[in-house]
């Protein structure tokens, strides 16, 4: 099992069953700030899925990943053009693995992901589905916006059929930008993240708390 971080504190998947369905597991995820995701993702991108499917790892563990095409970089690796990443759970062999809390794609899908390098090798999404935005197209003022959702775990996932949020809860993709890179100049605050270390903190964010105080 990989080294537990932000996703895999939170949630552990470790039930297998030869056939059929494996139980849901409850899951405890600590609510994350912007500000605190920003600090503790290895990679901030904005892209597209392109491609999904499930696969065991050397252990068993099941994971679900999806392939992103790339489209703008906030944080991290300029010039990255795709990158795959990983979440708990899904369907492999006839078992499948249930993970409340974690994050769900479909094709064509286009995204806004705070992402956290696993030292297993699997890159994550940063606080389960937290860290995932979907972008859509809001019909009114034919503008992006992005927002966070997730469905029932019983039910299959489509972007294309997430409702729009209302009008006062929407947030154009445009300022949501603009509010990572300003997060991203003002730099880590030096406070502890829950699930992270303040060493990784400190490497990721080129700072350290005696600097930011």
């Amino acid at each position: 099992m990989p080294t537990p971080t932000l996703l895999t504190r939170a949630a552990i998947a470790g039930a297998f069953a030869l056939f059929t369905t494996t139980p849901a597991h409850a899951t405890t995820m600590v609510d994350l700030s912007q500000a605190q995701m920003v600090a503790a993702s290895d990679h901030i991108v904005r892209g597209t899925i392109t491609e999904t499917w499930s696969e065991p790892d050397a252990k068993g563990t099941i994971w679900t990943r999806a392939q992103v095409e790339i489209d703008e970089v906030y944080k991290g690796q300029a010039g990255m053009d795709a990158i795959i990443i990983d979440q708990l759970g899904g369907t492999w062999a006839g078992t499948r693995t249930r993970v409340h809390g974690a994050s769900r794609f479909s094709m064509d899908e286009e995204v806004v992901l705070f992402l956290e390098d696993l030292s297993s090798g699997h890159t994550t999404v940063v606080g389960m589905f937290q860290g995932k935005y979907t972008v859509q197209l809001d019909p009114s003022s034919r503008k992006h916006i992005v927002r966070r959702a997730t469905v029932d775990l019983d039910q299959v996932y489509d972007h294309r059929f997430l409702p729009l949020p209302a009008a006062k809860d929407m947030v154009m993709l445009e300022d949501f930008a603009v509010s990572i890179r300003d997060t991203l100049a003002v730099g880590w605050d030096g406070q502890p993240i829950p699930g992270t270390s303040t060493q990784r903190l400190e490497r990721l964010n080129h700072r350290t708390r005696a600097e930011v105080k």
